[in-house]
């Protein structure tokens, strides 16, 4: 079997993967309280998203430089500390979006320091990476967190409020049952589906590329099998 497309798939799309294919919320489920239970506005969508690339991109540059220099056991730790002082850093930078904005998002906005995307990333892949390439992940890792905030974030606002950004909309369909965290997990399983279909179909069209079907060989006319 010849792999030649899907090789050339997998080096092409190495550092946008994460945003569709291999989401990391999606398809680790990293971050996944903050989808969950966050995501009934799209206010606390645009927050939350600009509050994790603060926090996040520093410190996985953070990591990718001083890493290897801080003993395994003491690493978490020293991560946690810096994205706590960027925590109270993103308060300001979300303060804009709505009044009423760290009432919406409660204790959220705090526990963006502990984010499973931060711990598992940073202690795993990012002392590995250099500077750029650590920043790199950064950003992509959130923008493919705020792609699914946002997503689930309009479905919720829309059939539970009907509202967008806060404003009042005509939808012919309101549920406020989802607002409720249940609702959100069901949206978050149709994407990963989704998520995982688009994944398969990719994958299985560069394969058919590279493996075409045989064509039977024609008989001579006349002749009888």
């Amino acid at each position: 079997m010849k792999l030649k497309r899907v090789r050339r798939y997998r080096y092409a799309t190495r550092y946008i993967r994460p945003i569709l294919g291999n989401n990391v919320v999606l398809s680790a489920g990293l971050a996944l309280p903050f989808v969950i239970g966050a995501s009934t506005s799209m206010n606390n969508a645009l927050a939350l998203t600009i509050a994790i690339g603060i926090v996040n991109i520093p410190t996985m540059i953070f990591a990718s430089l001083l890493g290897k220099k801080i003993p395994q056991w003491l690493r978490l730790p020293c991560y946690v500390l810096l994205a706590s002082a960027l925590v109270v850093v993103s308060r300001f930078a979300v303060s804009w979006i709505a009044p009423n904005i760290f009432d919406s998002l409660g204790i959220y906005l705090t526990l963006l320091a502990v984010n499973t995307i931060l711990l598992v990333r940073g202690k795993q892949v990012i002392p590995q990476y250099n500077f750029y390439r650590a920043a790199l992940d950064g950003v992509v890792t959130t923008v493919s967190f705020g792609i699914v905030m946002f997503v689930v974030s309009l479905c919720r606002e829309l059939v539970g409020n009907n509202t967008l950004w806060g404003d009042a909309i005509n939808f012919p369909i309101k549920l406020p049952g989802a607002l409720l965290p249940a609702f959100g997990f069901i949206l978050v399983g149709l994407l990963a589906a989704w998520a995982k279909f688009f994944r398969r179909l990719v994958i299985r069209y560069n394969l058919r590329k590279d493996n075409p079907p045989r064509t039977a060989a024609k008989l001579p006319e006349g002749e009888v099998e």
